[in-house]
């Protein structure tokens, strides 16, 4: 019985320090520039925080254990749908403007994935190396980590 108070204390002391950190962390999250240049390759890319995900994703489950929610907390977690549906959209914009070589690139990978009638690895390794050919040297690896599995064409 005296092991579950202990957990229960530790809990609500975990609790209680998100509590007086979170809309602090929330602010600065949303303040941060949505657009920022890769140091890798210098590409423009969309800045989409992961502690803001972290932040809409314990938000999320902590409101479901029926904790009590700071209201700019749950706000930006309420909105959380939205902020991924601009980020995806920014980023194809980002990459049709700003990119337009990779943008031309990339959809002609997708197309070569698509006559191929399959997402085959033999497929995705041709058409990824088309891809890294057109992007400058060393930006491939800035490329595929912020967009890769999230742009659509």
């Amino acid at each position: 019985m005296s092991l579950a108070r202990h957990i229960m204390s530790y809990e609500k002391v975990l609790f209680k320090h998100w509590m007086s950190t979170i809309d602090a962390q929330a602010m600065s999250y949303l303040k941060l520039p949505i657009l920022v240049r890769l140091q890798v390759g210098g590409l423009i890319g969309v800045n989409f925080a992961a502690g803001l995900v972290k932040l809409m994703r314990e938000t999320r489950y902590l409101d479901r254990m029926g904790f009590e929610i700071p209201e700019i907390a749950l706000n930006v977690t309420l909105q959380e749908e939205s902020y991924h549906r601009c980020v995806s959209q920014l980023r194809v914009h980002v990459v049709d403007v700003l990119q337009p070589a990779a943008a031309s690139a990339w959809r002609a990978a997708a197309a070569a994935r698509r006559a191929c009638g399959s997402a085959a690895p033999c497929c995705e390794a041709a058409c990824d190396a088309d891809l890294r050919r057109t992007l400058r040297a060393g930006a491939w690896r800035a490329w595929s980590a912020c967009c890769t599995g999230t742009t659509r064409w």
